[in-house]
């Protein structure tokens, strides 16, 4: 049976996610990703990350990070986390932008 492909806007990917990212994108370079630590690079592909409860942003991530993220997530759904890397812990950094100044 076929998978039904849902749209960008049904998977909570809408206008407003799409304008915060493409505003907050510029500010991503240079900084490190939240999932692993390492500097996000002009040319490489990132994207607006949530949190695993999609209640709020994470910040710009990689686009590999942030779909890992996503595959852990269904892998891992119902079991108990029981492992932090403490070496992206302790180098990870928080980007704050208030998108009003923006």
């Amino acid at each position: 049976m076929p998978r039904l492909r849902l749209t960008t806007g049904q998977r909570g990917y809408g206008p407003e996610h799409q304008k915060l990212r493409k505003r907050l994108l510029p500010y991503a370079y240079g900084t490190p990703c939240p999932r692993c630590g390492k500097t996000m690079e002009v040319g490489q592909q990132l994207h607006l990350g949530h949190s695993d409860d999609r209640r709020s942003y994470t910040g710009m991530e990689h686009a590999e990070c942030n779909l890992k993220a996503a595959v852990d997530m269904r892998r891992n759904a119902g079991k108990p986390r029981v492992h932090v890397d403490t070496k992206v812990q302790a180098t990870r950094k928080t980007l704050r932008v208030n998108v009003d100044d923006l």
